[in-house]
């Protein structure tokens, strides 16, 4: 059966490069750019109102997959995402906004509710070829 990764994480966390080096690597798994963990972190950001995405809603969600999603939580220092940030001339009001602690703390909530195995993969000081092996590793043992 395949399995689907599902990438998350606050913006400039990596998601996209391991998405990029897993498909890299293998084709054995589907990979995802954000799912239901986003949407009940960020739907409410640019509304002034972050969190407020009814959370059963995003869940059922994630029950569809049960035996077939991963999540993959992406997380970097502040100083790492901020520099990224930067580096990516990331619009700059979004950049201003962002709150990174409420973010986190979001996403932590989240993933201690979901019926989905997560794998949290920091993405501060390892190159993503390892950071992608090891996702892809441990992704088959699930």
């Amino acid at each position: 059966m395949i399995k689907i990764l599902l990438f998350e994480g606050v913006d400039a966390s990596g998601k996209t490069t391991l998405i990029n080096e897993v498909l890299k690597l293998t084709n054995e798994f589907i990979c995802v750019h954000r799912f239901s963990a986003s949407q009940y972190v960020f739907n409410g950001e640019y509304y002034e109102n972050p969190g407020k995405t009814n959370l059963s809603d995003c869940l059922k969600i994630d029950r569809c997959l049960k035996n077939v999603g991963i999540y993959v939580y992406c997380v970097a220092d502040a100083e790492i995402i901020t520099q990224r940030m930067k580096d990516k001339k990331e619009d700059k009001q979004r950049f201003k906004t962002q709150n990174f602690d409420l973010n986190l703390m979001l996403y932590d909530y989240y993933f201690s509710k979901t019926p989905l195995k997560v794998i949290i993969m920091n993405t501060s000081d390892s190159t993503p070829v390892s950071l992608a092996k090891s996702i892809i590793k441990q992704a088959r043992e699930i």
